[in-house]
């Protein structure tokens, strides 16, 4: 069953799709929330923060990760193999249940939630968007996993994109009707039932129709291997939620509904980036299981090494910038939103940390230490919660931001050490101290470039300067001190050989 697979699947293309993905919807998502902020303002964006969040808090405390164990098995099939559609099946029926039960919970919570914070109108736009993640986000999430599974990046691409375009479009036009709060809500629900349509129409690629009786019969025996492995890996999600979540529920309670708004604007920004972190994820996790089930063993640490050390060098400098010239990236967004500039630059350590924490954990999970990643995620959680209040009394929004650094910072140094054992060679044999240290060297200087630039307050233009600048001395730095290896040159040469290729056909014309 697995003869080829290697070959067939490959994850390079899966995850350069992917990663188009983010890309595209990270751009479109930034150029959104800057035009929402200022067609909707500061106070509706706070609302939207506040009643976002209890069906967010329900995307973490509603699953025992049962997708992930669908992935798992998945990744052992061919595409359209008869086990596909049961095992989906049964797997979607299991979420959807679990998914209610949970909404009847978080509708009556929110009730209480905002009475106590002295909203109530906020109550019935938070259970609309509760039941929209209940029967039309959460199926879509349950079908991405289809796609993950057989690394499909073309289309779980094309159907984020539907998605973030649709809303993109439907907000802008309903500021016309309403620049309310409702207008957000209604543009959130109507998008994702667009993007759901699209995913039933692709799916057919990935997974027959029906399925033989003795198919469906053994479909359900797994589910229970399914959840046992899910359950393994679900408090660590609910960490997860209660992490990211916290600071938003705290600082409702503490502070001004405008300095919520211009908190969840920085989070905001430095999640676009942190979501780049379920895409490398969904490619890199089927990957690793596979590999190992093959039993290849240098691939399988070439795959991990290489995935953290791409993704870092991708990253770096986009949080160098914005972290350097956070004022000016926080003036963007309109009047009050520059008290969240302090905030910003932390979010961006916080992103980058929770990106290297993701996929550490993916390796974890599939060399079976699931129970050990999840118990690092759980003391995360604790240590967040309990620096919350006190930072967040000591430096307001900017207190929140590193409560989650703090957390986040001592997870990654925690798994850090127990990644020997999951890797067949050493680490400093993947990847060379001194090319680690170039990298932070290159991000070093970019944020320091792009913080002088800022300093002259120059507005736009002084911004696209300083980020002409950073580019300049992130990229030669890498260059000079030779911060990459033979891998690399070998995976660049066919794109310079093609450039040389186009270069000269234009100068022969």
């Amino acid at each position: 069953m697995l003869h080829g697979m290697a070959s067939r699947r490959s994850y390079s293309r899966g995850l350069t799709l992917s990663g188009l993905s983010f890309v595209s919807v990270a751009v479109i998502g930034l150029v959104s929330s800057v035009v929402l902020a200022r067609l909707y303002g500061i106070t509706v964006i706070g609302e939207f923060a506040l009643v976002s969040a209890p069906m967010t808090a329900m995307t973490y405390l509603t699953s025992v990760r049962e997708q992930a164990g669908l992935v798992r098995e998945l990744a052992r099939l061919e595409p359209r193999h008869p086990r596909v559609t049961p095992l989906a099946l049964i797997v979607l029926g299991f979420s959807l249940t679990l998914t209610a039960v949970g909404a009847v919970v978080a509708i009556f919570a929110s009730h209480f939630f905002f009475a106590a914070v002295h909203r109530p109108a906020l109550f019935w736009p938070a259970t609309v968007l509760i039941l929209t993640y209940t029967f039309v986000m959460n199926t879509s999430w349950n079908i991405d996993g289809v796609f993950a599974a057989f690394r499909a990046g073309s289309e779980l691409f094309w159907v984020r994109l539907v998605q973030t375009l649709g809303f993109t479009a439907l907000a802008v036009v309903l500021t016309i009707v309403s620049p309310s709060v409702w207008s957000l809500v209604i543009a959130t629900t109507a998008s994702w039932a667009v993007s759901l349509v699209h995913r039933l129409v692709l799916l057919p690629r990935y997974a027959r129709l029906a399925a033989p009786a003795d198919e469906r019969r053994a479909a359900r025996r797994t589910l229970p291997e399914i959840v046992r492995f899910g359950l393994k890996i679900a408090p660590g999600t609910i960490a997860d939620g209660v992490t990211l979540e916290a600071p938003t529920w705290i600082l409702g309670a503490l502070v001004p509904v405008s300095s919520v708004g211009a908190y969840t604007r920085a989070a905001m920004l430095a999640r676009r980036l942190l979501e780049l972190s379920p895409r490398i994820n969904e490619m890199l996790f089927p990957t690793l299981v596979e590999r190992l089930t093959l039993g290849e063993r240098a691939s399988h640490d070439r795959a991990f090494v290489d995935t953290i050390r791409y993704a870092l060098v991708m990253l770096l400098l986009p949080c160098a910038i914005v972290a350097g010239a956070a004022q000016s990236v926080m003036a963007l967004f309109g009047p009050g939103f520059e008290r969240a500039d302090s905030a910003l630059a932390i979010w961006m350590i916080v992103a980058l940390l929770g990106i290297v924490v993701g996929i550490q954990s993916q390796l974890m999970w599939a060399g079976d230490a699931a129970g050990p990643s999840t118990i690092i995620g759980i003391g995360r959680a604790i240590i967040v919660v309990g620096l919350l209040v006190p930072l967040v009394h000591a430096g307001g929004i900017t207190g929140a931001s590193a409560a989650l650094a703090i957390g986040y910072g001592v997870d990654a140094a925690v798994r850090s050490r127990l990644l020997r054992r999951h890797l067949h060679e050493p680490w400093r044999v993947l990847w060379p101290v001194w090319q680690r240290t170039v990298l932070v060297v290159a991000a070093a200087l970019a944020f320091a470039v792009a913080r002088a630039v800022d300093s002259l307050g120059l507005g736009l233009g002084g911004l696209l300067v300083a980020a002409a600048a950073a580019t300049v001395a992130y990229v030669a730095t890498l260059a000079l001190l030779r911060g990459y290896d033979e891998r690399d040159r070998d995976r660049m040469q066919p794109v310079y050989d093609r450039l040389r290729a186009r270069v000269a056909r234009s100068a022969a014309s």
